[in-house]
């Protein structure tokens, strides 16, 4: 299934995951990946006391859970976010708890008029939040480089399911299907001494992950002894904050 597109894990336990090559690569990532493609000073934006991120303008690529988790904290300490979704792309139980605080649009980055509006909204922004897998946006014509040409001044802020290292690094995943893939599920069944996989009753690491993504980006301009603030590139993974769970695990008793 996987190998033809589609989405699924298989139930392991938190032993044979920490011996899978995915798992050593996961537990070998830092929890949040950083990376500096240049020295750039970020736009300026205007704070207030009340609302640190007042002015600060985030373009929100993300879908479903994790990345408007971070979308959403950083509209609520006024950020303004604008979320972009392709269109025919509807999930009509979640968008209240996925757009809250946020304004929306959608683009086909298929199309060149789209494009074209895409490319305004990189070059105004200060932030881009997005979930693609690796090589995704380069396939429409919008690698890194063409980025930075567009934003020289953005912070890039990325997430995925299994890590950026590995063989499942460019595996499509979410919550459910790590958690089944890294032990949690496995964890859960012993001690509710059921029969079948029983992850965790909450999303726990779509939130996780959503709440390290929104720090990331508060952190991300960082000053270093008086020099330009620095482009960086944060990059966290569902999987590591399956990795920081699964660190206290034993604690499930």
């Amino acid at each position: 299934m996987v190998n033809a597109g589609g989405v699924a894990a298989v139930m392991r336990s938190q032993q044979q995951w920490c011996v899978h090559p995915q798992g050593m690569s996961v537990a070998s990532e830092p929890l949040i990946g950083w990376k500096q493609h240049r020295k750039r000073a970020i736009k300026p934006w205007h704070p207030s006391k009340k609302r640190p991120l007042v002015g600060l303008q985030i373009l929100d690529l993300t879908r479903v859970l994790a990345g408007p988790v971070a979308t959403r904290t950083l509209a609520g300490f006024g950020a303004s976010v604008l979320r972009v979704d392709p269109y025919g792309w509807e999930e009509a139980n979640i968008v209240p708890d996925i757009t809250l605080g946020k304004s929306c649009t959608r683009l086909d980055l298929r199309d060149q008029a789209d494009r074209n509006i895409f490319k305004k909204l990189l070059n105004q922004a200060h932030v881009l939040v997005h979930g693609f897998r690796p090589d995704a946006l380069a396939e429409l014509g919008f690698e890194l480089e063409t980025r930075l040409g567009i934003a020289p001044n953005i912070i890039e802020v990325k997430l995925n399911a299994y890590g950026w290292t590995g063989p499942w690094r460019s595996r499509r995943g979410f919550d459910s299907l790590v958690q089944m893939s890294c032990g949690i599920a496995d964890a859960g069944m012993k001690w509710a001494k059921q029969n079948q996989p029983t992850p965790l009753p909450v999303q726990a690491l779509d939130h996780a992950t959503g709440y390290l993504m929104a720090a990331a980006v508060v952190l991300a301009p960082i000053q270093i002894e008086g020099t330009p603030m620095k482009w960086q590139t944060p990059a966290c993974e569902l999987g590591s904050s399956e990795a920081a769970y699964n660190s206290n695990m034993d604690s499930l008793d």
